[in-house]
C-alpha cells in the first residue's frame, strides 16, 4: 500500500516538472507558431530594402519570439481574463499587459540585434496586439461568441455548447436535402 502512494507521488512529480507541462501551461505553441509566421513576413518585408540576409535574420527573430512570446502572452491574456472577475477591469488590463510586454522585448531583440529599422519592425505589432488581445479577452469573457471552429482549435478556447449548436446545423441541413 505504501509502495502505490509512493507511484502517485512520483507520477504526480513527474507530471509537473517536464518541457510538455511547462508549454501546456505557460505557452499556446500553436498560436505562437502561428504568429511568428504571420509576424516573421511582415517583418521581412519591411526590411527587404535592405537586402535579403539581413531581411531573413529579422524573420527569423521574430518568429522564434513570436513562438515564444505570442504563446505565452495568449497564456496571460487568458490568466489575467480569469483572474479579474470585472470586466471593466479585465478587458484593458488583459489587453495592454501582453501587448507592452512583448513590445519592450521585441524592440530590444530588434534594436540590440541591429535590425535596419527596429522601431519600424515593432511599432505595427503593438498596436496589432493590442486589438488581437482586446478581442481574445472579450471571446474569454464571453462577451462576444466567436463562432470559428479553426480560432478555438488554434487558441484552445472551448467554446460552452459550440459543438451542439454545430451538431444542431450540420442535422438540419442535412435533413433538407
Amino acid at each position: 500500500m505504501s509502495r502505490n502512494i509512493i507511484d502517485n507521488k512520483n507520477t504526480e512529480h513527474n507530471n509537473h516538472c517536464g518541457l510538455k507541462y511547462y508549454f501546456n501551461k505557460y505557452i499556446n505553441l500553436k498560436m505562437g507558431i502561428l504568429s511568428g509566421i504571420i509576424t516573421g513576413s511582415v517583418v521581412f518585408i519591411i526590411n527587404i530594402d535592405h537586402g535579403f540576409w539581413p531581411a531573413f535574420a529579422s524573420f527569423w527573430k521574430q518568429f522564434i519570439f513570436n513562438v515564444f512570446m505570442a504563446g505565452y502572452n495568449t497564456k496571460s491574456c487568458e490568466r489575467i481574463a480569469d483572474a479579474i472577475n470585472s470586466n471593466f477591469i479585465a478587458i484593458p488590463v488583459a489587453s495592454i499587459i501582453p501587448s507592452l510586454q512583448a513590445f519592450v522585448i521585441l524592440f530590444a531583440i530588434h534594436y540590440f540585434g541591429h535590425t535596419p529599422e527596429p522601431l519600424g519592425s515593432t511599432l505595427w505589432q503593438l498596436f496589432a496586439n493590442l486589438m488581437f488581445f482586446f478581442f481574445l479577452t472579450l471571446i474569454y469573457k464571453n462577451i462576444i461568441n466567436f463562432r470559428c471552429n479553426i480560432f478555438g482549435k488554434i487558441t484552445n478556447i472551448k467554446y460552452k455548447g459550440l459543438q451542439k449548436k454545430f451538431v444542431t446545423v450540420k442535422a438540419k441541413r442535412e435533413s433538407e436535402k
